[in-house]
């Protein structure tokens, strides 16, 4: 369904998608972190194109708004709590404004998750090309503290903003997205300590964008 969506949304844009996917996820897989200790990692939202079609993100001019939720999730019977802390570093040379904070980042966090929303500046947010026919956009970077107990195993699971409306828009028509992406997760498990240590993800190549929100990225009410 989403890759039906996901043609529908290039034939839209006057572009020749071919293959597009859109996945939001981390800049690692896997994160082994000691008893207590924290562990940054980046939230991205990654676009991948088959060869020979057109970046949805760059026919669109970018993205004007991106809504994005992450929660914990135990595997097994957790003892000790993980905590993601409020501490969130939004990628501010994309998405804060600080002329204009009532168009934000919304921040909204809690031990067991959080939810961001987000708005471009005045020109949609691209992200950059990290190799062929992938392009990467840094959304924020999170800290997690570790639980106290050894081997106890938590899921990091990236998710929709709400659920109910339609946050995650493109500068130029506007498109809606939120429904088109794959949501991806990253495993965070206690070690002995000290120490962390992150395996594999996505290959970031983010540099400083200037860009500021404009009117396409109001949030629009998804249809039922």
């Amino acid at each position: 369904m989403k890759y039906v969506m996901l043609a529908a949304l290039a034939a839209m844009s006057g572009g020749a998608m071919g293959d597009v996917i859109l996945d939001v996820t981390f800049s690692a897989n896997a994160l082994f972190v000691a008893p207590g200790e924290t562990a940054q990692v980046r939230l991205v939202l990654r676009e991948t194109v088959t060869a020979g079609s057109a970046s949805l993100l760059v026919s669109e001019q970018g993205l004007s708004s991106m809504g994005v939720s992450v929660a914990l999730e135990a595997l097994g019977v957790v003892t000790s709590a993980v905590e993601l802390l409020p501490e969130v570093m939004i990628n501010e040379a994309v998405f804060f404004d600080a002329s204009d904070p009532i168009f934000g980042p919304v921040v909204e966090q809690s031990p067991v998750g959080g939810r961001w929303l987000m708005f471009a500046r005045e020109q949609g947010a691209v992200g950059e090309e990290v190799a062929p026919g992938v392009r990467e956009l840094v959304l924020a970077t999170l800290t997690i503290r570790a639980g106290l107990v050894e081997g106890e195993t938590t899921v990091v699971r990236a998710g929709d903003y709400d659920g109910l409306t339609s946050d995650s828009l493109t500068w130029r028509t506007p498109l809606i997205l939120d429904e088109t992406f794959r949501y991806q997760s990253v495993v965070l498990t206690v070690i002995p300590g000290p120490g962390v240590v992150a395996v594999g993800g996505v290959t970031l190549g983010m540099t400083g964008m200037t860009s500021m929100f404009g009117m396409n990225g109001l949030r629009r009410r998804r249809s039922r």
